[in-house]
């Protein structure tokens, strides 16, 4: 159990001695109901903010925050495990747990081993209820070709 689930735990533990106290007081009805609402309401909650406060890899099923292309920074693979991505959301960069496929996998170490990339990637996400659509990877917009030089400018000269 990883300390995320540890806090998790504890703190629900603690809205649920508060439902059960309010449950078993002598107040109205109307305080037992509030305080079981409480309780029923708090939960996802309590699990929204444990996966933003710590620094865990959000899992691609919370990235209800994310969503467009983001330059990916680095990335971690462990095979059939996970591709960890490191993106820059432009607020603060964060780190994301996307499942295991070997075909993201390959795209994202082509993408990183190509010079022009200079080691980086962009990343196109868009939120849904699918979380079996992954994301995709492609190669950094390269900036415009320079101008061609005009020509050397002449010095002026002066004739006698």
């Amino acid at each position: 159990m990883n300390t995320v689930a540890l806090l998790s735990l504890a703190i629900a533990s603690l809205f649920g001695l508060l439902a059960w106290l309010a449950i078993w007081s002598r107040w109205a009805d109307r305080g037992r109901w509030a305080a079981v609402s409480l309780f029923i309401l708090g939960l996802p909650l309590l699990a929204a903010a444990s996966l933003e406060s710590l620094s865990w890899s959000r899992p691609m099923w919370a990235m209800w925050d994310i969503n467009g292309d983001y330059r990916v920074l680095g990335a971690k693979m462990i095979k059939d495990v996970a591709i960890f991505v490191y993106i820059d959301t432009n607020d603060e960069p964060r780190s994301v747990r996307l499942p295991w496929d070997d075909r993201q996998a390959e795209r994202l170490q082509d993408l990183f081993a190509d010079p022009n990339n200079g080691g980086q990637a962009m990343m196109h996400f868009e939120w849904s209820w699918d979380i079996e659509r992954p994301p995709n990877f492609y190669p950094l917009p390269q900036p415009p070709a320079m101008p061609d030089k005009l020509g050397e400018p002449e010095a002026p000269h002066l004739e006698l």
